[in-house]
């Protein structure tokens, strides 16, 4: 305990000389406050926010753009693509995989009595 308050003391008085001779000031308890705590930061205005979710909703689509490419190269790889399937027959099958895996990964519901 009183180790951890010397070494404290110490960092606090290398800190403080460095600070004076180098013009720089290390930020106060109350500006890390700020900073830290979100009801200290100033309020986003509407404009920022609407920024925000436009920003997010082209993450969602590239990264949709991403997954898609990814199981197209894994259909690629089963060689899917050689094969001679109407669109809609691959739908079909598509969603039934889909399916079958939002079974497995679905909560079970307990039984009713």
């Amino acid at each position: 305990m009183f180790l951890s308050h010397l070494y404290r003391y110490i960092i606090r008085y290398i800190c403080r000389y460095n600070e004076k001779r180098s013009n720089i000031t290390l930020p106060t308890h109350e500006t890390r406050m700020r900073e830290t705590n979100p009801m200290a930061r100033k309020p986003k205005s509407v404009t920022d926010i609407d920024q925000q979710i436009e920003a997010l909703r082209a993450q969602r689509v590239a990264a949709l753009d991403a997954r898609a490419a990814h199981i197209g190269k894994i259909a690629a790889k089963a060689d899917l693509t050689t094969l001679e399937i109407s669109d809609a027959t691959l739908l079909r099958e598509f969603q039934q995989i889909a399916d079958r895996f939002r079974r497995k990964s679905a909560p079970a519901s307990p039984p009713s009595t």
